[in-house]
């Protein structure tokens, strides 16, 4: 009978240890975990600000057969143009997986190689760990998401 070796991951995010090969600002698990950590503390209105615009940023990833590969950093505004917040703009282009076996609607807008994805968050980070944050189809639905957390965060204390 042969035994197999197993090797196991191990994770102690509190303590910061990481096995080799684990990059501890990547794991959901202790992305989960600081936030929990985080939120189990006393904190105040003052210390995030969640109604202050200026403590958001915004990220829109472009999935698009029709944009070249870039990422650049702008100021966009909610409709009326008094509310402003800075995105990260990625964009990808898929036309390489244009293929024999790719489906035509996989490219038409909405499809899965021709859509858009806004993450907002609020930049105060815990131990690297994003504590709140807004994925939407829009960056005023992300932004109110993500400010609707913090609040939310905040009342539960």
């Amino acid at each position: 009978m042969a035994l197999v070796p197993m090797v196991l991951a191990f994770q102690n995010c509190s303590q910061g240890f990481t096995a080799a090969g684990i990059d501890k600002s990547s794991s959901a698990q202790c992305k989960a975990h600081m936030k929990s950590e985080a939120l189990k503390k006393k904190w105040s209105h003052a210390d995030f600000r969640c109604d202050d615009f200026a403590s958001y940023a915004c990220e829109r990833r472009v999935f698009s057969p029709d944009v070249q590969d870039m990422t650049h950093l702008l100021t966009e505004c909610l409709p009326g143009d008094t509310i402003c917040v800075e995105v990260d703009v990625r964009q990808y282009n898929t036309s390489v997986a244009r293929g024999p076996s790719a489906q035509a609607s996989d490219f038409e807008p909405g499809g899965s190689y021709n859509h858009e994805e806004v993450r907002c968050h609020h930049r105060w980070l815990y131990e690297g760990a994003v504590l709140f944050e807004g994925e939407k189809s829009t960056i005023e639905e992300s932004l109110s998401a993500a400010m609707s957390a913090c609040e939310k965060a905040l009342e539960n204390q």
